[in-house]
């Protein structure tokens, strides 16, 4: 867009909105005597809860239509075999989503394309207060000086697209970005691919500190202490480049100071094993 571009339209009577670089958008800031204003719709095809205001419920209805079920589910009709020529009926495949999922989206959508939000509107449409559903990413920009607060608006100060995004990530689960950099690294941290690293340990093979190996749970690793505490652990990469996988601790701690130290020992028999396992994977690749 060129530098003149918001000179130009103010000329004009235009004011423009950069939505954050995402998106351009023109307002008429005069209407001339004698012209009636442009009527605003009061329906229209809409697919983001955050230009929508509020929740919503969406049908579509097509190929590759887009719905969703506020809070629940998110999916689209899709063809058999992706072709609408082949013979079968249409489906809905898609997945859960929930309020969590909903804010996020909301939240990134918005900052996209602008920078600041009202707190009683988002209090209304998700029934809790902004700096209540985000506290991570909101004690993040805090520390960054990033953000200016009030009783109505929470403001993200201006920034470049890049600057953006990047503080947009405070936003994302820990698990949705271990994900992405497992997916990176060629660690398979589902279900399966958990019970396949610790293959060459059986359930119950005795570890350091009278713990216990106790198998993998809905791809969560579990270890018993020494009083039987289950003690639920997830896979996850490393943080740096060619780092090797962690085992991160989703329970609390045994509070009993010996029975930490203990299972932090059976912990690191653990990892040394699904480390070798994935270290002979990426190898054979």
């Amino acid at each position: 867009v060129p530098n003149g571009f918001q000179q130009l339209a103010k000329r004009r009577d235009y004011r423009v909105d950069t939505g954050g670089g995402h998106r351009y958008t023109l307002h008429r800031a005069f209407v001339p005597p004698g012209r009636p204003p442009i009527p605003r719709r009061p329906h229209g095809y809409n697919q983001l809860v955050s230009e929508a205001k509020r929740p919503m419920h969406l049908l579509g209805l097509g190929p590759s239509a887009r719905s969703q079920i506020f809070g629940q589910a998110a999916f689209k009709c899709r063809d058999p075999g992706d072709t609408p020529i082949a013979h079968g009926p249409a489906v809905y495949t898609g997945h859960r989503i929930d309020l969590a999922d909903e804010i996020r989206a909301f939240l990134v959508h918005h900052w996209r394309d602008g920078d600041v939000l009202n707190r009683a509107e988002f209090s209304r449409i998700f029934g809790a207060d902004v700096l209540d559903a985000i506290p991570v990413a909101a004690a993040a920009w805090s520390d960054q000086e990033l953000t200016q607060t009030n009783p109505g608006e929470f403001r993200l100060n201006a920034q470049t697209r890049a600057e953006r995004t990047r503080s947009l990530m405070w936003l994302v689960p820990d698990e949705h970005l271990e994900y992405e950099i497992a997916r990176r690294q060629q660690l398979d941290t589902t279900g399966a691919g958990v019970e396949w690293l610790g293959e060459a340990l059986a359930l119950g093979t005795p570890l350091t500190g009278q713990c216990q190996y106790g198998g993998v749970w809905e791809g969560r690793v579990i270890i018993l202490t020494g009083s039987m505490a289950r003690m639920v652990f997830r896979v996850a990469p490393g943080l740096e480049e060619h780092a090797e996988l962690r085992l991160v601790l989703e329970s609390a701690p045994p509070k009993d100071a010996m029975e930490r130290t203990a299972l932090t020992r059976a912990m690191r028999q653990v990892r040394g094993v699904f480390r070798l396992a994935q270290s002979g994977r990426v190898h054979s690749t």
